[in-house]
């Protein structure tokens, strides 16, 4: 699950399509901006208002990360 207050959640074998994010009560997918790197293969899920960290997701592009990805 992806909290405000949980801290920093590292997020291994990510499979678009078959796996899902699941986010607190505190957070919607409208609150997060989603970022990557330049070589494509981690991306960090942030919070839009204080850019706090949340989650890194390795092996899978930022693009690859959409709304249909969260329950």
């Amino acid at each position: 699950m992806i909290e405000v207050t949980s801290g920093r959640d590292t997020i291994l074998n990510f499979e678009d399509g078959i796996d899902y994010f699941s986010l607190g009560s505190s957070v919607s997918f409208a609150d997060l901006r989603i970022v990557g790197n330049a070589a494509g293969t981690v991306s960090a899920i942030r919070l839009e208002s204080n850019n706090q960290l949340l989650a890194v997701v390795k092996d899978i592009g930022y693009t690859d990360i959409t709304e249909a990805d969260f329950v």
